[in-house]
């Protein structure tokens, strides 16, 4: 029968581009690229997947970001850092979502798109952004070498996703950089000597001492816990 085949080019989990063509489907009869194609019940080979009903064609090609070996260390990675299926499926629609309408190409390589940041720039998405820096930053550490292509790229689509926090919430990403480039399993308030383990807390830029008359700055960041930072921004706004 005569039905419209939609096939879509699948870059992995950051680019899809879909085109709509005419295609012959019989069942059992091969394509011009020697897929066989059946309706009803499904028979496919090499890199195709065939949905249900009028036969939905999805080819997978090379990825416009990853290539196959990464998108495989990025796949382990979200299970790894995302157990829960629902959880994994959100972010994972978030990242395709994120990275499609915001990194475009060019003939000098990416460009991040900050007009098409605005539709993102929600504080209800800064732990989407969290959980991509997670993500993309393990996926640097899986790999052994660090001059691939798909090294290079998990370590650009992680500074990436840490710009978007600094823009949303620049304490916190703060925070999360200081986390990435020390490498600490644990650090302590500088407050009130609060345990605090990767990723939490806050960089601020400095603390004041108030002594008599006296205001003294210290310049030096400070890692801060949530109600430690929470004092500090009341202070400042009542001083």
């Amino acid at each position: 029968m005569d039905t419209n085949v939609l096939i879509a080019l699948i870059g992995g989990a950051s680019a899809v581009i879909a085109a709509i063509i005419t295609a012959l489907v019989t069942r059992g009869k091969k394509n011009t690229n020697g897929t066989t194609v059946r309706t009803g019940d499904i028979h496919t080979g090499g890199d195709t997947v065939i949905a249900g009903g009028n036969a939905t064609l999805i080819k997978e090609e090379n990825n416009r970001f990853f290539s196959k070996s990464g998108r495989e260390i990025l796949k382990q990675v979200t299970r790894a850092i995302i157990p829960d299926d629902c959880d994994r499926m959100d972010w994972n629609a978030f990242d395709l979502k994120f990275t499609t309408k915001c990194i475009k190409d060019s003939h000098r390589g990416w460009v991040f798109d900050g007009d098409a940041f605005q539709e993102f720039r929600k504080s209800s998405n800064d732990y989407n952004f969290f959980i991509g820096v997670n993500v993309y930053a393990e996926c640097c550490k899986r790999m052994e070498n660090k001059t691939e292509s798909d090294y290079l790229a998990f370590n650009r689509m992680s500074q990436v996703y840490l710009n978007a926090r600094k823009v949303l919430n620049p304490e916190k990403a703060a925070a999360a950089e200081w986390w990435l480039s020390t490498g600490k399993k644990s650090a302590i308030c500088d407050d009130c000597s609060r345990e605090l383990f990767p990723y939490q807390g806050y960089m601020v830029s400095g603390t004041v001492f108030v002594i008599g008359d006296r205001r003294i700055t210290d310049n030096s960041p400070s890692l801060l816990c949530d109600d430690c930072f929470a004092t500090r921004g009341k202070f400042e706004q009542e001083s």
